[in-house]
């Protein structure tokens, strides 16, 4: 029963985040897209580590575990190559060095 209500609170919370971008595609009102901006910030903030903490945490419960745990890598370096570009641009630390460089360098 606990689970199911895990994976239904994430879906809404996945529902939520894509919601936000589908509402901000459709308004023409400058007044709610910082709120839209908001629950879309929260929300994306609060759901992508939540899958991914328990992507990682089933890894002992699948059957597949070689496939599941590249399958699960490859989604966080990607998730983490997307942070790492969006913000990187931002923030440099010295020399240039980015966490996305350091990742693919080796």
């Amino acid at each position: 029963m606990v689970t199911a209500m895990k994976s239904h609170a994430e879906g809404l919370l996945w529902f939520a985040s894509f919601g936000c971008l589908y509402a901000a595609a459709l308004t023409s009102s400058k007044v709610y897209l910082p709120l839209i901006a908001v629950v879309w910030a929260v929300t994306g903030a609060t759901v992508v580590p939540l899958h991914f903490i328990r992507a990682w945490r089933k890894l002992g419960a699948v059957p597949n575990k070689t496939q599941y745990a590249a399958w699960v890598r490859f989604e966080t370096l990607c998730i983490v190559a997307l942070v790492d570009s969006s913000v990187g641009r931002r923030v440099r630390l010295r020399d240039g060095f980015t966490l996305t460089r350091f990742l693919f360098s080796h």
